[in-house]
Order: C-alpha cells, then structure tokens, then sequence
C-alpha cells in the first residue's frame, strides 16, 4: 500500500463526523485482523450467537464448517493495541478528545444477508467514536441522520476500509443493504458519491496514525501463518464479509 492510499480520508458534506479511509488497511493486515475474528476473538469468554451450544464450546473454524456457517455474530471486551489505535485515529482526524474503546462486536455477513437500518445506543456512551473496520466482501453501507425519515448515503465499504462515526454521525441509522461481488477493476481508493476531502491537517494526521497501526502489533504478523491458513483465510474471505465494529461503552472510560 502507498502511502498516498494510506493518506486519503473523506468526510461526508451532509453528515457531520462521517469519515470514510479507503483501503486502510493492508491485504496482510486484513489477512492478520480476519483470523483473529473467526479465532480468538469468537472464542470464550466471549459471546457469540452460538453460545451455549455445545459444539460451539470447541473450536469450529475451519474444522466444523458447518457450525462455523451458522455464525452471525460476537461480543467481545477488547483491551489489546488494536484498541489504543483507534483513539490516536479519531484524534489525529480532529474527530474527538480522549475516549477509551472498550467493546467490539464482530459481524459476519454471506451473500444473501442484510442489516437492518438501526442505531448504535445501547451504551451509556453514545458521543464517543465508532470505529468500523470491513474485512472481505464489499457492502453496501447506508447511513442516514437521526431518524428513519431522512434519505441515507450509499457508500461501498470494501475490505481493508475504515469508517468512523462520531458527532452528529453517531446516532445516526445505519445498515447494510447489500452484500456486493468484487470488483477487482473498480477504483477502490476514491471518496465515496457526496464526500469531500478531509482537512489537510486532519488527512496529513490520519496518515500518521496509519503509519502507527501498520507498525504496531495491532494484528500481529503473517509469519505465523501457514499456507495452508493462509489459503483458508483468502477463501474466506472471498465468500464472507467480516465487520469490526470498535466503541467505548461506558462514559469517561469507566468499566462497571
């Protein structure tokens, strides 16, 4: 990845604190935080759709498919360097003060599946950051204002992009309307329809933070990767969209 591809951040004009960062995430990257999704992060403690089943409490990918194609979802508490990265990322965009992620849902979609239009506010924090990280197939991403009345803004999230919604975009509905093909011609590192650049400043600083996530050990490295897992994991993610959806729970950081 180049680092004018690592630069890129739009904003969208008609939804103040909506943020889109094309393929900001590396192919090793997305390869690394995909395993970690449908390894670790789906395991115990933490929940999944599946749990309580018994055969959920063993490991089922890649060796139980056809649990594992039962699998929609996973709640986790995250307190790892992937989260501390989010943070440097919302500020350096000039998007927020301190906050502290402190939660993440995993999301699995196939082809035929949708998300309906919702908002985010289960958690006592609702001013803080969203930070949304696509993995595998692309999605159509619909993102309106603060009620079901006002006309959502299609984006294509394809893999390795990031979205943040914070300010005004945080309470907004939100879904997924589509499960879309690749498009291995189409230009993946262009600003979605209705978005404009983000500030100088702010798209210098995103940069940065990318330079940081890429060297941290956020997702680890490949080389702990067979072939044999690597080759699953492509496979994977040619036939599956993955969803990483990282925010802060409580208000001020605090744990209950």
């Amino acid at each position: 990845m180049t680092e004018r591809q690592r630069r890129e951040a739009y904003r969208l004009k008609t939804l103040p604190g909506c943020v889109f960062l094309p393929a900001w995430l590396s192919e090793d990257e997305q390869l690394l935080l995909a395993h970690e999704c449908v390894t670790s992060y789906i395991e115990p403690p933490h929940r999944t759709n599946l749990t309580g089943f018994e055969e959920a409490a063993r490991e089922f990918w890649p060796s139980n498919e056809p649990m594992f194609t039962r699998l929609r979802w996973a709640t986790l508490e995250i307190m790892t360097e992937l989260s501390r990265q989010c943070p440097l990322l919302a500020q350096e965009l000039h998007l927020t003060g301190d906050y502290t992620p402190q939660a993440a849902i995993v999301n699995l979609y196939r082809r035929t599946d949708r998300l309906r239009g919702h908002q985010d506010d289960a958690e006592t924090d609702t001013t803080s950051p969203l930070v949304s990280i696509s993995l595998g197939l692309p999605g159509l991403f619909l993102v309106g204002g603060d009620t079901r009345q006002l006309s959502p803004q299609p984006v294509v999230l394809r893999g390795g992009d990031v979205l943040l919604l914070a300010s005004t975009a945080r309470k907004s509905f939100h879904g997924i309307a589509a499960i879309m093909e690749p498009q291995p011609d189409a230009d993946t590192h262009g600003g979605p329809d209705g978005g404009e650049p983000a500030p100088p400043t702010a798209a210098g600083a995103g940069a940065g933070a990318g330079r940081r996530w890429q060297e941290s050990t956020a997702v680890g490295s490949l080389e702990g990767l067979s072939g044999d897992e690597r080759v699953r994991l492509m496979d994977l993610l040619a036939k599956t969209r993955i969803n990483l959806s990282i925010r802060q729970v409580n208000q001020g950081g605090r744990v209950t």
